[in-house]
């Protein structure tokens, strides 16, 4: 495998460890996958164990509480782990067979009961049935909306791999966020960091511009960590990445892509940085609230980028800012 270098990331904010706390879920999540049998063996446990997605969770949230980690971290390694299989098999070969899938998780969504064998959706039947015990029914409304989106983003990519056609920039930039659950991230914060704020400011233009990018900052930072891993598996050279899709537009060389990616991921935060300010000033009553939101979108943004460079080893890179 080739690793590229990847020139250091603009995100000027702390980054939040508690490697005692992460410990505890990193357990807590190996019992959980042992318990539905999404692992064959011990080297697969050990191989995932390498990843830690425990430590992603617990830099990414350090507001929430240790039951809420232990759910959120059941559910990301379970999308995780969906993810590897979609990229190591051919898993859908039409649309439609997407579609049915998507169906079944709509149908635990809404009804709240699976009656089927099926282990990856026994998983998440479990996972439903544990965080609408803590969470709201507005933020599990937003949840099942967020993965309708996912769906979508999801049968998009599938189109374009099934009939071999590259994206096009502005549509991979739109739908980047859903590809890479960054949606969900921050879409959990009223039940990851209590945060709780007037429909006037969820519903403005400037918060979901605020939000946009911070998922963007997310998704874009993993596609650069993520490169080497891609283009060493695929077959497509990681076409539904940014650096790819930069390199096909521009008609430029991969090395002067990434750079390209990088300033890409730099305009998106300081763009969050300017429109953080103007959030601030534009609703004064609601600081202290809008303060707990914006530094929750930071931690997720350093947790990401402290997991990809410093914990886990699921991305193989050389990183400049090391």
């Amino acid at each position: 495998m080739h690793l590229h270098s990847i020139p250091r990331l603009y995100c000027p904010y702390p980054i939040w460890a508690n490697q005692t706390l992460t410990d505890k879920i990193a357990i807590h999540t190996r019992a959980w996958l042992r318990k539905f049998a999404l692992l064959n063996n011990e080297e697969q446990f050990d191989f995932y164990e390498k990843h830690s997605f425990a430590a992603l969770i617990v830099s990414s949230y350090p507001f929430a509480s240790e039951k809420a980690l232990e759910i959120w971290c059941d559910l990301n390694t379970l999308l995780f782990l969906v993810d590897d299989h979609m990229d190591e098999t051919t898993t859908f070969s039409s649309p439609e067979e997407m579609l049915s899938l998507e169906g079944k998780f709509m149908e635990i969504l809404n009804t709240g009961t699976y009656n089927g064998t099926q282990k990856t959706l026994c998983a998440f039947n479990d996972f439903w049935q544990r965080v609408r015990e803590i969470s709201t029914i507005e933020w599990q409304q937003v949840f099942i909306q967020n993965i309708r989106d996912m769906f979508a983003g999801s049968l998009w990519q599938l189109k374009h791999i099934l009939m071999e056609e590259k994206p096009a920039l502005r549509d991979y930039q739109l739908l980047r966020q859903y590809l890479g659950a960054a949606h969900l991230a921050t879409d959990s914060l009223t039940m990851m960091a209590d945060v709780n704020l007037p429909e006037e400011i969820t519903s403005s233009v400037l918060y979901a511009r605020v939000t946009g990018h911070c998922r963007n900052a997310i998704c874009y930072s993993n596609d650069l960590f993520s490169l080497s891993k891609e283009m060493s598996r695929s077959n497509d050279r990681a076409a539904f990445n940014l650096v790819t899709v930069l390199s096909d537009t521009k008609a430029i060389p991969v090395e002067e892509a990434i750079r390209a990616a990088v300033r890409v991921h730099n305009e998106e935060v300081h763009q969050f940085e300017l429109l953080s300010a103007v959030l601030l000033s534009r609703y004064p009553n609601n600081n202290k609230a809008i303060r707990r939101y914006l530094e929750s979108l930071q931690y997720l943004m350093t947790g990401n980028i402290h997991w990809s460079t410093k914990l886990t080893g699921r991305y193989p890179h050389i990183y400049e800012g090391n």
